[in-house]
């Protein structure tokens, strides 16, 4: 086991989710003290709490008008490097319109920077979440 810090969304009803996917089979929620299974792939992680940062800071406001982010401390387990890019279908749902123009807009100058294996990312089996540390 291994200490590992996550980005995580909390929506309006306080559910701790992924950051980045928010429905579709690769979707995951947390909870505190409890672990959380990989679907497809597994949970991404950072090796500390300042990569997580850079890619919080660089990538989403610190909150939105549904929700805020938060970076946790957690135990990780089967941790290894992240060295691909997920699949964009397993990510994406195709069918929203906002997912379509950002992904449009992605690489051009001014867009979004979002990259769904950022570099540093580390990719576990399972994770439990610890302590809020951001």
């Amino acid at each position: 086991m291994q200490t590992m810090y996550k980005v995580v969304y909390i929506d309006i009803w306080g559910l701790k989710t992924s950051c980045t996917i928010k429905c579709g089979k690769l979707h995951m929620t947390y909870e505190t003290d409890k672990w959380t299974t990989k679907r497809k792939y597994g949970p991404m992680v950072f090796l500390d709490k300042e990569r997580a940062q850079v890619f919080l800071n660089s990538n989403f406001s610190c909150s939105s008008r549904l929700g805020y982010y938060e970076i946790w401390e957690c135990d990780a387990e089967d941790v290894r490097r992240c060295e691909f890019v997920l699949a964009i279908d397993d990510v994406m749902d195709w069918n929203n319109e906002t997912v379509r123009r950002h992904m449009d807009s992605m690489g051009k100058e001014g867009g979004p920077s979002r990259m769904w294996a950022p570099a540093k990312t580390y990719i576990t089996s399972r994770i439990r979440l610890t302590r809020k540390v951001w």
